[in-house]
């Protein structure tokens, strides 16, 4: 594995990718190449198949060529919420990041955003959005606004702060929808979801 610099082996973290999949038969295999390709080769991938009544999932395990990394729940159809929530019964890693099976992501992501966390001692990470066609061709270029977050002091960004104010909820659950614009723009620490390690 290509680790980050200033990291040693034992520092690099199992990250958890969540693959909701539904009738996306034109675009998993375009997603799995490119978990497929990452640096970072500390991940566990979990594809959820919610019920796909097409080839989406026939396609995603011929892509993976039984890479032990990869594995595959089925479930009823129940949504793309239900179908995440579903993968993190399931995660063994210590970060989570989803990815919707329409989506691709760059080769070194996973890495970049780990290694951004470890640096910082960060709890989160997130990232901006390219917004492409079909064809891969540039429709819009998505930004998260971090100086919301700094200029109202949100504490879920800092472990430290977090571990001394965990109220009844995780913070990042409650700010979810007014910062992200996609759930595949971060990757978290597990235990903000109220998961244990």
């Amino acid at each position: 594995m290509t680790l980050a610099v200033g990291f040693s082996e034992s520092d690099m973290r199992k990250v958890s990718i969540i693959i909701p999949v539904y009738n996306v038969e034109q675009y998993i295999e375009k997603c799995i190449e490119s978990v497929l390709k990452q640096s970072y080769e500390n991940i566990e991938v979990l594809i959820v198949d919610d019920g796909s009544t097409d080839n989406s999932i026939s396609l995603a395990m011929k892509k993976c060529l039984n890479d032990p990394r990869f594995f595959f729940f089925q479930k009823n159809n129940g949504g793309l919420s239900s179908a995440r929530n579903f993968g993190l019964d399931h995660v063994t890693g210590d970060y989570i990041c989803f990815l919707d099976s329409d989506d691709y992501i760059d080769p070194h992501f996973i890495k970049k955003m780990i290694t951004e966390i470890l640096t910082t001692n960060s709890d989160i990470c997130m990232c901006n959005i390219n917004i492409v066609n079909s064809d891969g061709a540039h429709i819009k270029y998505d930004r998260n606004d971090i100086a919301s977050y700094t200029n109202n002091n949100d504490i879920f960004l800092w472990r430290n702060d977090y571990e001394n104010s965990v109220a009844e909820a995780p913070p990042c659950l409650e700010y979810q929808a007014r910062f992200f614009s996609a759930c595949c723009t971060f990757i978290l620490f597990k235990e903000l979801l109220g998961l244990s390690k």
